[in-house]
């Protein structure tokens, strides 16, 4: 996991991941869409430490906190919005 992308809507998380999917053809990284209800969940915890790249809301990021074992995050940095700007 090199990178978690909160999104505050399903929508919104699914036009940020379709943008990923278009710039990934060209590149070597794995994205996923991470969002929703309790549909998919353990499709996702079998995939999730396989994937460099998670757009998702925030709710369903802390299911999988909670559920999915051994989601590692230990490579992550946290770089804020205000950052991006420049």
């Amino acid at each position: 996991m090199g990178c978690i992308i909160l999104s505050p809507t399903t929508d919104l998380a699914g036009q940020t991941f379709e943008v990923f999917r278009n710039v990934g053809k060209l590149h070597g990284f794995s994205a996923g869409a991470i969002v929703g209800k309790r549909k998919g969940i353990e499709e996702e915890k079998a995939r999730m430490n396989y994937l460099n790249i998670i757009v998702c809301t925030p709710g369903r990021l802390v299911q999988h906190f909670n559920e999915t074992p051994n989601f590692d995050c230990s490579n992550l940095q946290v770089i804020s919005h205000a950052l991006l700007q420049l």
